[in-house]
C-alpha cells in the first residue's frame, strides 16, 4: 500500500477546531495515518490554519480523494453561516520531492512545506532571496498538536488547587458582561424564566441570571468552588445552589433554559448526556453554552509565553464544530453559533500577578518547570511596559429543545 498524504487548509471560523474535526473522520477511513503539527499562517486575516496527514489506504487514488471531498462537505456544513463559504479544504496527492502548487500565499506554501518535510515527505518548497524570510516570519508551528492528549481533570477540591483564590483572580470584567448579554439575548431571558446553570463554580454569571429577575438553579460538583459562590452572596431569594455533578443527573424539574458558562469541557458529551439535557429542558426551552474557540488558545497573547496552552486546551475543549455536530446529531434546533470579540487594556504587572496565582485552570495543568519557564518570560518581556493590551475571543453556541 502507498502512502499518500492530505492537505488539510482551513480560514474560516474556528480554523484549527474545522482539522482537528477532518482528522477524526480521515483517521476512521483509512488503516493508518501520520500527522503533521497544525502550523498558523498569519499572512491572511484571520490567520489560517495548515496540517498535513500521511495516509496509507488500500483505496485508488480517485476513490480516496473522493471519499476526503465528501469529509470536506461534511465537515463544512457544520458551519452555522453557510453563506461565508466552505472553511475546510482537503487535498490528496502522490508523494513528491517538494509542494503541490500553492494555492493562496507564499506563507501557506511555506506552511505545507514545513508539514510536509516533519512528516518525512518532502522538502521544502524552493523560495528564493527576500521571499524566504518574509514566508517564514508569517508561519508558526503550534508544537505538540499532532496527537492531543487530555490531561487529567482538575480536582477543584484539592487543597490548595485552582479552586484557591478563584473568586479573587477571576472577577467579572467587561467582556464577561458583553459575553453574558449575548447568552442573555440568544436563551430570551426575562423575569420569571427558570434556569439552569450548569458548572455555575463562584457564581460570578450565576448573580448575573439572578439580577434579570430569573429564577436560577445553580449546579457544581466543587463545594470549594460553592462556598465561595456563597461569599458572594449569589444564595437569595431568586437563587438555589446545589453541590451535584452534571455529568451524572441535573436536578429535578424542567427549566426554560440552560447555561454553560466556560464549563462545557468538563462534561462527558454522550448520548446519554444529551438524553438528559432533552428531559430537563422545558419543550422549546433554550440552552446557550459559552467557550473558546480553537484558535483562541493559538492565538492568545499568553501563547507567546506558554506554548503549552495549546496542546493542552485542544484536548479539553470541544471545538465549535464538534459542538455543533454534536447538538445536531442528538435532535436540538436552531442551532447558532455568535461570536464574542473583545480587548481590554490591563495594568502589566497586574497580570503578571494573577498569572502567578494561577488565574486559568490550564496553568494548573502545565508542567512546574514549563510554567516556570513562561512566568520568567513573561516578566522578562513585560518588565518596562506599564500597560498591555489583551484580546479575547470567544463564542456562545445556542440551540432550541423540540
Amino acid at each position: 500500500m502507498t502512502e499518500r498524504y492530505a492537505l488539510l487548509y482551513c480560514q474560516s471560523g474556528d480554523a484549527p477546531g474545522y482539522l482537528r474535526e477532518a482528522l477524526e473522520r480521515i483517521s476512521a477511513v483509512v488503516e493508518r495515518c501520520r500527522l503533521s503539527d497544525l502550523y498558523r499562517v498569519t499572512d491572511r486575516r484571520p490567520s489560517a490554519y495548515c496540517m498535513v496527514v500521511a495516509v496509507v489506504s488500500r483505496e485508488a487514488s480517485s476513490r480516496l480523494r473522493n471519499v476526503f471531498t465528501r469529509i470536506a462537505k461534511a465537515v463544512n456544513s457544520l458551519s452555522t453561516q453557510p453563506e461565508s463559504g466552505d472553511a475546510l479544504a482537503i487535498e490528496l496527492f502522490e508523494h513528491t520531492g517538494g509542494v503541490p502548487e500553492a494555492k493562496r500565499s507564499a506563507g501557506t506554501a511555506r506552511a505545507f512545506g514545513m508539514a510536509l518535510a516533519q512528516v518525512g515527505a518532502a522538502r521544502l518548497p524552493a523560495v528564493s532571496g527576500k521571499r524566504t524570510a518574509t514566508a517564514s516570519n508569517n508561519v508558526a508551528r503550534v508544537p505538540d498538536t499532532a496527537l492531543l492528549r487530555r490531561e487529567p481533570v482538575l480536582d477543584y477540591d484539592a487543597p490548595g488547587g485552582a479552586a484557591s483564590g478563584y473568586d479573587e483572580v477571576r472577577p467579572l470584567t467587561t467582556f464577561d458582561r458583553v459575553a453574558f448579554g449575548t447568552v442573555r439575548r440568544v436563551i430570551r431571558l426575562h423575569e420569571g424564566r427558570r434556569v439552569l446553570d450548569v458548572g455555575c463554580g463562584t457564581g460570578r454569571f450565576t448573580r448575573l441570571l439572578a439580577a434579570t429577575g430569573a429564577d436560577v438553579t445553580g449546579i457544581d460538583r466543587s463545594s470549594r468552588m460553592l462556598q465561595a459562590a456563597q461569599r458572594g452572596r449569589t444564595a437569595g431569594r431568586n437563587v438555589r445552589l446545589e453541590r451535584r455533578d452534571a455529568n451524572r443527573s441535573f436536578p429535578p424539574g424542567q427549566f426554560d433554559a440552560m447555561t454553560f458558562f466556560f464549563s462545557i469541557h468538563y462534561l462527558t458529551l454522550s448520548a446519554r448526556f444529551w438524553a438528559r439535557v432533552h428531559r430537563t429542558l422545558a419543550p422549546r426551552g433554550r440552552l446557550a453554552i459559552l467557550t473558546f474557540p480553537h484558535r483562541h488558545f493559538i492565538e492568545t497573547q499568553l501563547s507567546e509565553f506558554f506554548p503549552g496552552i495549546a496542546r493542552i486546551d485542544l484536548a479539553r475543549f470541544p471545538s465549535v464544530p464538534h459542538l455543533i455536530g454534536l447538538l445536531r446529531t442528538n435532535g436540538f434546533q436552531h442551532i447558532r453559533c455568535d461570536e464574542v470579540r473583545g480587548s481590554e487594556s490591563a495594568d502589566a504587572q497586574q497580570w503578571i500577578q494573577r498569572v502567578e496565582r494561577k488565574y486559568l485552570s490550564t496553568f494548573h495543568l502545565l508542567r512546574d518547570e514549563e510554567f516556570a519557564r513562561g512566568l520568567h518570560a513573561m516578566k522578562r518581556a513585560l518588565k518596562h511596559r506599564p500597560v498591555v493590551r489583551r484580546s479575547i475571543e470567544a463564542v456562545v453556541v445556542s440551540a432550541r429543545n423540540p
